[in-house]
């Protein structure tokens, strides 16, 4: 039996949900699943890269590519009796993660490249929002 918590207000009642199947036979498995980060953090994430491959004329994935490098790192993994290295990815990374990773990025872009890249919360969103929207 699997619950989406999401819907279920409380302990409680998720204590109570669960028992009641616990008592009529079913399997009940606990696990914590992390929110992925959403489609406008990401959407907002290649806007700025567009940015920044307007501003300095690098290409967006090449940002992509040393950001990810910079603040996710890479993993190794054996691959028949072979030690490969697997590029890092923010696909499945919590929305937490990606609030951080979107700061680092943010502030290399200011320190680094010379480019302020703004959050929706900062003074000035609306006019860079407006100026780069047809990237969207």
């Amino acid at each position: 039996m699997i619950f989406n918590t999401k819907l279920i207000s409380g302990a409680k009642a998720l204590r109570k949900a669960t028992e009641k199947h616990i008592a009529a036979g079913d399997n009940v498995e606990q696990k914590k699943v992390p929110i992925k980060r959403s489609t406008d953090a990401n959407a907002l994430y290649w806007l700025w890269l567009q940015v920044l491959q307007d501003e300095t004329g690098e290409k967006k994935e090449q940002f992509h590519k040393y950001f990810k490098s910079e603040h996710i790192g890479t993993t190794e993994e054996e691959v028949f009796g072979r030690l490969i290295t697997l590029e890092p990815t923010t696909t499945n990374k919590s929305k937490r993660f990606f609030w951080e990773y979107m700061q680092n990025v943010k502030a290399d872009a200011a320190t680094e490249f010379g480019v302020m890249l703004p959050l929706p919360t900062d003074n000035g969103f609306e006019e860079f929002y407006n100026k780069y929207s047809e990237y969207l």
